[in-house]
């Protein structure tokens, strides 16, 4: 008995680290998301600085 007492646990803490590992992944891609779209924020403002500078000179 003890042996499939065992085996449960096991499973059980498999199914825990693979929800533990899902839930990191998601919060590592949100966190690259928003690395991201700051860097397009700031890389577009650049380009419409540069555009308005080519403009006006």
């Amino acid at each position: 008995m003890k042996y499939i007492e065992d085996g449960r646990s096991l499973v059980e803490r498999n199914h825990d680290a693979r929800e533990y590992c899902y839930q990191c992944r998601r919060e590592r891609e949100a966190r690259m998301n928003r690395i991201v779209r700051r860097c397009l924020v700031v890389s577009s403002m650049i380009f419409m600085c540069s555009l308005l500078a080519g403009f006006m000179f």
